[in-house]
């Protein structure tokens, strides 16, 4: 049977001749304005980056991740936020488990501790670590303990597209796979 002629088939009888996600996209994960933000991911809130920032830092090859967190009001937070209505970059990073805790849990995995960049790069710099990073698309409003505060440029849209399209090429293969997510409401019916 030729492909043009779908008729009598059962998903044309059905209506679902055309391609959609084959999993289901989460609303609350993170996306990316290219454009704006280059790779790095954007949440919406903290609840967002605490929920899947914690899996893309583990599966992430380096020690640290900068996300951009548009909401940064939230009950659980515990940081006293510089410019708190405001996006701001945020850092998680990993850490070795404690040798204590790993002791009874030996399937412990690394610690993550989330911070404002700002925060990190005063911690860094008294490590004697390069604590001048200033991300794309950023501007300095301050300083914090003498280094500088980045925030995410106010100017910028940094609302989630309706449709991404994102390519991986598998190691093995060489064979690159592009994805479009389009953005759909999900109503529980």
């Amino acid at each position: 049977m030729s492909e043009a002629d779908d008729s009598g088939l059962p998903e044309e009888a059905s209506g679902k001749l055309e391609q959609t996600n084959a999993v289901t996209v989460n609303e609350n994960g993170p996306w990316r304005r290219f454009s704006v933000s280059g790779s790095r991911q954007i949440f919406q809130n903290l609840d967002d980056m605490y929920e899947y920032g914690s899996d893309i830092v583990m599966n992430y090859g380096r020690k640290y991740k900068i996300f951009i967190v548009l909401e940064n009001l939230d009950s659980r937070t515990v940081y006293n936020l510089l410019y708190p209505n405001q996006p701001h970059y945020w850092v998680v990073e990993k850490f070795p488990p404690d040798p204590v805790v790993l002791l009874d849990n030996p399937d412990q995995g690394p610690d993550l501790d989330f911070s404002p960049l700002y925060e990190r790069m005063v911690e860094w710099a008294e490590q004697g670590v390069k604590s001048d990073l200033k991300p794309k698309g950023s501007v300095q409003v301050s300083t914090y303990k003498g280094v500088p505060v980045y925030l995410p440029d106010p100017t910028l849209d940094y609302s989630r597209p309706e449709s991404q399209t994102e390519a991986t090429t598998g190691a093995a293969t060489g064979t690159t796979v592009q994805t479009t997510t389009t953005k759909t409401l999900w109503s529980k019916s």
